[in-house]
């Protein structure tokens, strides 16, 4: 498929996801909307398998991500984070709690250590 036309088609999913959320008021989210229309598109068809690797987004998303995480650290004054030394810690911990549920997950499921 055409990269601009896998581009548009993503965008166009989004603009209609996005105005849908602002006429319920967000009772309907954009992610949940889109989620809808890109899974009824992929599932019936109307979509290519390919649509959102031909439209370029996934390595954008690489690149993007490095730079909002660090944007939104940022935001965060020292004073805030003091304030708010809980949520940190709930935080670092479910990423380190996750983070173990998958290793012990992969070594039950995946067949153990190789080497």
């Amino acid at each position: 498929m055409n990269p601009i036309v896998a581009f548009v088609v993503v965008m166009a999913v989004w603009t209609v996801s996005e105005f849908v959320a602002r006429k319920t008021k967000s009772l309907l989210s954009s992610l949940f909307v889109a989620s809808l229309i890109f899974l009824v598109g992929f599932l019936s068809g109307i979509f290519p398998e390919d649509l959102l690797a031909a439209s370029s987004l996934l390595a954008l998303a690489g690149v993007v991500v490095g730079f909002i995480i660090v944007h939104l650290g940022t935001l965060i004054s020292i004073d805030e984070f003091k304030r708010q030394w809980k949520t940190l810690v709930v935080g670092i911990s479910t990423v380190v709690g996750i983070g173990v549920l998958l290793s012990i997950a992969g070594f039950i499921f995946g067949g153990g250590r190789r080497p």
